[in-house]
């Protein structure tokens, strides 16, 4: 699918995100599969879908939050695979609508979910511009908020790295 969309050899967004919300759920479901093939090729598939771009975000809200459910399970190669996922969606898409899904992801009680989505939260504000965090630096806050007082060190160590990429990008916010 990247490899087709990037080579222009499929150009038309409004063709191809409409068919895709027809499978969601199964893509969700073969993603949720105790069988580690069929939903490492399930999440490898919606990690490609990160090559739309914008016209990721109709999919989002339904996607991403499986793959953060997905931080939860006990597997690791599983959550590695969909935490790779979840930074390639962030990276390529740059939509700002992530921030709210990673804010409630950072309350979770699952230690490996709160890691992950602070990575994550990392990631957004290395990569989103400005001007598009500033209508969800409310979302922001609330994250360096959760992940400074977190039990897991290495979340509070990536909660640091956040509110310094913060720091830099809102220097007028910082004293509030």
């Amino acid at each position: 699918m990247h490899a087709l969309y990037k080579g222009g050899g499929y150009q038309f967004e409004s063709d191809v995100v409409p068919g895709l919300k027809t499978l969601l759920r199964p893509i969700v479901n073969a993603m949720n599969s105790d069988r580690s093939r069929l939903s490492f090729v399930a999440i490898d598939f919606v990690a490609s879908l990160a090559s739309l771009g914008r016209a990721f975000e109709p999919l989002l809200h339904f996607l991403f939050d499986a793959l953060l459910k997905l931080c939860t399970r006990t597997s690791k190669v599983l959550i590695a695979r969909a935490e790779a996922a979840i930074l390639r969606v962030i990276e390529e898409t740059t939509l700002p609508a992530v921030l709210p899904h990673l804010r409630e992801a950072v309350k979770d009680k699952s230690q490996t979910l709160r890691t992950a989505a602070s990575v994550a939260a990392l990631q957004a504000l290395q990569t989103f511009a400005p001007r598009d965090l500033a209508n969800k630096i409310s979302d922001v806050e609330e994250i360096i908020k959760c992940t400074g007082r977190d039990a897991n060190p290495a979340v509070r160590q990536t909660s640091r790295k956040i509110f310094e990429a913060y720091q830099i990008l809102f220097p007028d916010r910082v004293d509030a």
